[in-house]
């Protein structure tokens, strides 16, 4: 499991938070369930420093998209086989 360090917006201020997991995908969903956070700037994982813009991405959007979601286990384990090396 990764640790990341992201950018985000709540409440209207910049705040910098840490989140783990095993994707950028993951956490980004972790994200997507807080409602309070309004927007996600950027991403950094913290053991290669690699790093992602989520400039233009629209949190409200993924989470209408996410209530469909009938079974998470199953898009979990999905999300986990493209992610493997």
């Amino acid at each position: 499991m990764d640790e990341y360090i992201l950018t985000v917006i709540v409440d209207g201020h910049e705040e910098e938070i840490k989140s783990y997991g095993d994707s950028i995908e993951l956490v980004v969903d972790s994200i997507v369930k807080i409602e309070s956070i309004t927007k996600i700037v950027k991403a950094v994982r913290l053991e290669d420093k690699v790093s992602w813009s989520f400039e233009g991405m629209d949190l409200e959007e993924l989470r209408k998209l996410r209530l469909g979601i009938n079974n998470e286990a199953a898009v979990i384990q999905e999300l986990a086989t493209y992610n493997k090396v």
